[in-house]
């Protein structure tokens, strides 16, 4: 059995967190019946698992797990999901094994919780293996181990869990947020769109956005807010729409008041903004210019019919219509369409204001599996036709359709879905492609790498080598590796022409990283001296150790790097330490070389 940790927390700190853990219980007293002997438990038995650990942030690690089951709470989950949530890195960060945990929690908390948890280093069988590896191998456990049938809540848990960690990565550095970002796109809102979980990942989605384009968010976000304001006494006023709808409906209690469950406004997301900007006005390149009630949908309204109602849920909703057309508000239907994320059908409405709504008529099941997805409300052979497939190769492997990107002058581009900072770089111009060094996304100043999946309405700025006019001075990067980067057939196309005739200069390359998660390309073959001059070619020539990935003892200077190694150097700073002529034989690149014997000529000249 696990030693749990004794609980170190400061006064304040339990007092913080008891208050949450309260008012997570009070959230689940508005839609059920809470097991609190079964949630005290997993909360006892969590706070002392992570004892005094803290977050990057500095608050007790503990807050974070309760947020998660906190949003879970506010969709509507029940005690043992929620249970499992509080539960949910106790495997990963605490050294608790699932079997302890089943015996303390029983099999199904236990299998939900070991099912989000990543894989271990340890456990994986090959010492070889680089954290690129191990997170490929953490995306097939967790989407494999989500359609067994004792496992399927763990998937809520996962998405819960991404909410909470997006809204709280502003402290991390702008790399590792926008690598957060893309995870999220590319594995996490794919598998939860098939499983139809459209609440959370309306959420995700716009976590997302302001990470990806903050300019871009908060222009929306500024800007619907003032439209919000603009509108509130028309419709939140005590003669505004709202009020008027539930006087309708008290008006007709006989006929509504047994089939209307519930009927709500709704604010929108920023990203689902977008996306209908995106899908109806194309080129949006300056997105403040279209955030005007005639553009934007203001609300969702939500029509919602009980499942013992014989009609349609739009059969109800239209016993209505006429008095809402014939009122002040002039309500009038103006069309009908379908989101671009859960392809939810809804009915476009439009007031004598000029203000425009979206209506869902949905029944009691509909919005349960918009809510929930087919994770809760299917079976298990109907969860496993939504998966359809896993790439073990790339998890992430995206659908084919168009998506609009920009320039940096804000001309409009189209590219395939999936397609990479590299695709686009060989969309402009071949050469730039071959060329193509890194780029920056909708005007911030990371850099990111050529193999980046774009996503709607991203600004690239390559950064190329290429010399319009003087192709001569051109400075090649493509590598055969670069084959894993392309999408488009145009990029694969270009590239395999190139390489046709320039195959002698396309050496092979991998990806190795500096102690800060820098990533360096680098010719397949070449040692850990090598690295060194590609870092620093003054530097390189006075190191006196490196130390590999998480290695505490000092590697071989002559050792092989393997693709995604990280590597620590300590240098001689006094420069009494310099390099031996056995240094020429170990290192394989012609940069290495040319330092080594300038350096000893040098050495020698003055001798």
């Amino acid at each position: 059995m696990t030693k749990e940790k004794e609980n170190v927390l400061m006064p304040e700190e339990r007092k913080q967190a008891d208050m949450l853990f309260h008012s997570l219980i009070a959230e689940m007293k508005k839609r059920c019946m809470p097991d609190v002997s079964l949630l005290k438990k997993a909360y006892h038995f969590a706070m002392k698992s992570h004892g005094d650990a803290k977050r990057r942030s500095g608050e007790p690690y503990i807050m974070h797990p309760l947020e998660v089951a906190k949003i879970l709470a506010e969709v509507g989950f029940e005690s043992d999901l929620i249970a499992a949530a509080i539960l949910h890195d106790v495997i990963e960060d605490c050294n608790v094994t699932a079997t302890e945990l089943e015996q303390r929690f029983g099999s199904l908390i236990a299998d939900t919780v070991d099912a989000v948890s990543k894989v271990s280093e340890k456990f994986t069988g090959n010492p070889d293996y680089t954290k690129m590896d191990i997170d490929n191998l953490s995306d097939i456990k967790f989407l494999t181990e989500t359609t067994k049938k004792n496992n399927r809540k763990a998937f809520y848990i996962k998405l819960a869990d991404r909410i909470h960690n997006l809204k709280t990565i502003n402290i991390f550095p702008e790399e590792q947020q926008k690598a957060k970002a893309a995870h999220t796109r590319n594995i996490l809102i794919p598998a939860a769109k098939k499983m139809h979980i459209f609440k959370l990942v309306d959420i995700l989605e716009s976590l997302c956005l302001e990470i990806e384009n903050p300019k871009v968010y908060h222009e929306i976000r500024y800007g619907y807010r003032q439209l919000l304001n603009e509108s509130r006494d028309a419709i939140d006023g005590e003669y505004g729409l709202r009020a008027f709808w539930k006087q309708l409906l008290l008006e007709r209690e006989g006929v509504f008041g047994k089939n209307l469950v519930l009927f709500e406004f709704h604010e929108r997301y920023e990203d689902s903004i977008y996306r209908h900007l995106n899908e109806k006005h194309h080129n949006i390149y300056d997105v403040k210019n279209y955030m005007k009630k005639k553009y934007i949908p203001l609300y969702d309204i939500n029509f919602i019919v009980s499942d013992l109602y014989n009609g349609t849920p739009e059969s109800l909703f239209f016993q209505c219509y006429p008095k809402l057309h014939e009122s002040k508000f002039r309500l009038t239907i103006t069309g009908i369409d379908k989101t671009m994320g859960s392809s939810a059908k809804y009915y476009e409405l439009e007031d004598r204001y000029g203000t425009k709504y979206r209506l869902f008529c949905q029944s009691e099941s509909e919005l349960l599996e918009y809510s929930h997805g087919v994770m809760i409300s299917g079976d298990i052979d109907d969860i496993r036709s939504h998966i359809v497939y896993i790439n073990e190769a790339e998890p992430d492997e995206p659908e084919h359709k168009k998506i609009p990107v920009y320039r940096k002058d804000g001309s409009l581009m189209e590219l395939d879905e999936g397609a990479t900072v590299l695709d686009f770089a060989f969309a402009i111009n071949p050469y730039i492609g071959i060329c193509a060094k890194f780029a920056y996304l909708n005007g911030t100043t990371a850099e990111v790498p050529i193999y980046t999946r774009l996503r709607p309405g991203d600004m690239v700025h390559v950064v190329s080598d290429h010399k319009k006019g003087e192709e001569e001075f051109d400075i090649p990067h493509a590598t055969v590796r670069w084959f894993e980067y392309v999408h488009t057939r145009e990029a694969i196309k270009s590239l395999s022409r190139w390489m046709e005739t320039n195959m002698d200069r396309a050496v092979p390359k991998m990806m190795v990283y500096d102690e800060k998660g820098n990533a360096y390309e680098i010719e397949m073959g070449s040692t850990v001296l090598d690295f060194a001059f590609v870092l620093s070619r003054e530097k390189g020539l006075h190191v006196r150790r490196a130390y590999l990935n998480k290695c505490p003892s000092a590697s071989p200077l002559d050792r092989i790097l393997k693709y995604g190694d990280r590597v620590r150097f300590t240098y001689d700073e006094e420069e009494k330490k310099t390099p031996e002529f056995s240094w020429l034989s170990i290192v394989k690149t012609k940069l290495a070389k040319e330092v080594l014997i300038e350096y000893f000529n040098r050495k020698y000249h003055m001798k």
